[in-house]
């Protein structure tokens, strides 16, 4: 896994180092926000990652520039095992672009009671500019993905084995219900697969 990281990771330095050559006609791209009180100028500061394979990993990247006038060097706040961020070039010279490469390890990333994160998920971390930690929290780089389990990739008896879920009904209609009134309704279901049924997840619409 190092050394295939370690493969991506060069790749992307070198297709950013090609596309930044100064070229006549080539313009500047606009950069709408900024950390380290406008000292870098990022071209965005979400990294959406859509549907990711919970056993894949997602490698992304982040320009930035330096707008000041003396060197520049990122490190990050409280940064989780499950992502790591490396700057190229480590230290960016006054007016100079640079990337931010972002890998992310879902296989690692657990929720607040240390079992596997699943579904839609948002998280963020925090920029420190040139080690000045007093107003870190508004350099904020912000995550969202969504983790799913690849069935495509089941054998034909895994399918077959697989947990089959049948509910008694989908819907439930509360009627008229007063103001601060508290209902309830429970959803009965079974399983009717071979396997055990996991419930990783629950979440209100």
């Amino acid at each position: 896994m190092n050394k295939l990281f370690s493969i991506l990771f060069i790749s992307l330095v070198l297709s950013y180092a090609a596309i930044s050559q100064d070229k006549p006609g080539n313009t500047q791209p606009d950069y709408p926000f900024q950390w380290g009180n406008g000292a870098v100028k990022v071209l965005k500061n979400t990294v959406s990652m859509g549907n990711i394979d919970i056993n894949s990993v997602r490698i992304d990247t982040v320009k930035i520039k330096n707008v000041s006038k003396t060197k520049i060097k990122l490190t990050y706040k409280d940064l989780p095992a499950y992502l790591k961020l490396v700057n190229a070039p480590a230290t960016l010279k006054p007016g100079k672009e640079g990337i931010i490469v972002t890998t992310y390890t879902p296989k690692l990333h657990k929720n607040k009671e240390g079992m596997q994160q699943w579904g839609s998920t948002t998280f963020s971390v925090f920029v420190v500019v040139n080690g000045d930690t007093t107003t870190y929290k508004q350099n904020a780089l912000n995550f969202n993905c969504s983790l799913d389990e690849d069935f495509t990739k089941y054998t034909k008896k895994q399918l077959e084995e697989a947990p089959i879920v049948k509910f008694d009904t989908l819907v439930y209609d509360f009627g008229s219900v007063e103001q601060g009134a508290k209902i309830t309704y429970d959803f009965t279901f079974k399983n009717l697969g071979r396997n055990d049924l996991e419930i990783r997840r629950v979440k209100g619409s």
